[in-house]
């Protein structure tokens, strides 16, 4: 296009006005206030009009917005001109589907478990989910581990409010706070708070419960605590060590059942390991699913460009031990 035709076609777009069902709509960038005009000109309020009075509008003041509707409450379509194109089969299967959501069929009835840390509940998520399952009256136990860090991250740098519970009690949401290191304690709450979700409301449970181990295989959490602090915690109190006193205390275990158990799953897991060593990786098609229900166009071209690539250079990528080879992509 030439500059000068561009630029008649910029001047035209800029003056045009676009119809629709809707009205007129100007494009905002062209409006301007015109000396002596009793409306005010200005994007979003393009039609209000200028008045002298000092009024602040009740909203119950003003007509109601209408409420568009098909069928009424007898099931007969208002207007015929509007009636529904869809077809029977298709209505039927709707009418199922929310017959059976009205129902709940599932035997036993059923819950949703939601787990997370502390520094989960930092995000805006955790809010909007209390907040929703407590409106809706969801059947959901939200069990927060409080472990004391999120990642790196210390309580004393996360709230300043009595921990996890109490935000629990704010949504209107019926909240316990456990010892995690307790296994019975957790055991009953937790029985408890299905008891009670299966009656559609939500539960909060908080489990106190010190992070002895590192946030990941990644994670050097020495880099951010302190040694003694881990170890201190290890040795004397975690949900391991406290129910193994338990049982020393009741008389049913010993050192020599300790040794026994733990030579016996270092020799299992070992099994376990030389076992999957054995198997070949999963096919390389793999990479690109879980994700869509079907692949992307996008997912689909990089699978394509991969194949190619390793048939230009069979030497440089070693596929021998995925399934299938490369017809397992």
């Amino acid at each position: 296009m030439s500059r000068p035709l561009l630029h008649q076609c910029l001047r035209s777009s800029r003056g045009a006005s676009v119809g629709s069902r809707l009205g007129r709509v100007r494009w905002g960038s062209s409006i301007s206030q015109k000396p002596g005009s009793d409306h005010l000109r200005f994007p979003g309020a393009i039609n209000s009009k200028f008045t002298t009075n000092l009024n602040f509008i009740n909203p119950s003041d003003q007509p109601a917005i209408p409420t568009y509707r098909v069928m009424d409450s007898d099931g007969v379509i208002v207007d015929k001109s509007r009636a529904p194109n869809v077809p029977d089969e298709e209505v039927i299967s709707w009418y199922k589907n929310m017959v059976q959501a009205l129902q709940n069929p599932n035997e036993p009835k059923q819950i949703v478990a939601c787990y997370f840390g502390e520094g989960a509940a930092s995000e805006g998520d955790f809010h909007a989910a209390l907040n929703i399952a407590a409106t809706r009256s969801c059947p959901v136990v939200f069990i927060c581990r409080n472990n004391g860090y999120a990642i790196s991250t210390p309580t004393l740098e996360q709230y300043r409010g009595d921990g996890i519970a109490s935000r629990g009690v704010g949504y209107g949401i019926d909240t316990i706070r456990v010892d995690g290191n307790d296994i019975f304690a957790v055991r009953e709450v937790t029985k408890e708070a299905r008891r009670m979700a299966l009656e559609n409301r939500p539960i909060l449970i908080e489990a106190m419960s010190y992070r002895v181990s590192h946030h990941s295989t990644s994670d050097d959490s020495f880099a951010y605590r302190a040694r003694v602090e881990v170890e201190d915690w290890k040795r004397r109190d975690n949900p391991i060590i406290r129910l193994r006193k338990w049982m020393e205390n009741k008389g049913i275990w010993n050192e020599d059942l300790e040794r026994e158990t733990r030579e016996q799953l270092r020799k299992d897991v070992l099994t376990e390991f030389a076992a999957a060593e054995r198997e070949q990786k999963p096919a390389i098609k793999e990479l690109f699913t879980d994700v869509y229900e079907q692949m992307t166009p996008e997912l689909l071209a990089q699978k394509e460009e991969l194949k190619r690539i390793i048939e230009a250079y069979p030497n440089e990528y070693d596929i021998s031990e995925y399934d299938g080879g490369l017809k397992g992509l």
